[in-house]
């Protein structure tokens, strides 16, 4: 069976076969009779059959554009879903090698080349997902941040409870934040990746920037609920207003980060704590007591024996 473009080319070879034998006679023969008349008027013949050509070709060419947009039109309408989501998944893949080659290999060794080889596409291929490398890295912490939440099962509704916040829970917010940084120290690559895209984001034109804004209001505003809710049950008023509690905690924590940068030795998760605490007017736990404090006590049966 023929298709609907062979009959389509099939139809304009004619029209032109026709029109190079017909037009040039009628040119030639204009008004004059030949043949028993056959080109008698030859102009009006003519004008005739290039009206007839014009409107043959006019209908053939909308013929043919209807029929490719409805074969665009089905194609996209089959092939939409599945590949919407074969792009999410690959760019779900880049950032999931993305994340592990900051988390491995740290922050400096990190390259688009790695990460395109890791995946398995080219360098083009990667940046086909996202605006730039600034970007890509941008969606790293997204990523690392929307598992963390998630993980935590947090929200400013839940966060209302008093048991979610109580210190005798095993998943209390406090408790969340301190494996955070634990983690934290596991893994400097994440660090060094969040401390170098923070001093980008004093650009307001960054991707950056957008990013800080928006994580900065939602940790605010989990860890002022937090302590609101915190206050209220223990019956105490507070020592620091909460939105100032959290806005403080945010800028402990980045401080933290970079002072740990400088000093691997650093115990953030010690100093965080101690922190916490403090803030929060909460008992310090035995775990957070000062090591030199306990000292003495170790040492006190060497010194009898």
């Amino acid at each position: 069976m023929r298709t609907v473009q062979a009959k389509q080319a099939g139809a304009r070879q004619r029209f032109r076969c026709r029109a190079a034998i017909e037009i040039p006679k009628a040119r030639k023969y204009g008004a004059h009779s030949f043949r028993g008349g056959r080109y008698a008027g030859g102009r009006a013949l003519l004008s005739q059959l290039e009206s007839l050509i014009s409107i043959t070709h006019g209908v053939i060419y909308e013929m043919w554009g209807f029929t490719k947009q409805w074969r665009n039109d089905r194609f996209m309408a089959s092939n939409a879903r599945g590949t919407y989501h074969k792009g999410e998944a690959r760019r779900k893949q880049i950032l999931d090698e993305a994340l592990n080659i900051v988390a491995v290999e740290g922050f400096d060794q990190t390259t688009l080349s790695k990460i395109s080889k890791a995946v398995g596409i080219t360098e083009a291929g990667v940046l086909h997902y996202f605006d730039s490398i600034d970007d890509l890295l941008v969606q790293v912490l997204r990523e690392r941040d929307a598992a963390d939440l998630v993980a935590s099962k947090f929200t400013e509704e839940n966060l209302k409870d008093p048991e979610t916040v109580r210190p005798e829970n095993a998943n209390n917010p406090v408790t969340h934040a301190l494996g955070i940084i634990a983690r934290n120290q596991k893994t400097p690559g994440l660090v060094e990746l969040y401390a170098h895209m923070s001093v980008k984001a004093a650009d307001s034109e960054s991707c950056a920037y957008k990013y800080f804004k928006e994580r900065g209001m939602i940790e605010r505003a989990l860890v002022g609920q937090a302590a609101i809710t915190l206050y209220k049950s223990r019956h105490i008023p507070p020592i620091v207003p909460p939105e100032d509690v959290a806005r403080l905690l945010q800028a402990l924590l980045d401080g933290l980060q970079i002072q740990w940068l400088l000093e691997n030795d650093l115990d953030m998760e010690c100093l965080a704590q101690k922190a916490l605490f403090a803030m929060l007017d909460l008992p310090t736990p035995p775990s957070a007591a000062d090591p030199s404090a306990q000292a003495p006590s170790a040492q006190t049966p060497s010194s009898d024996e």
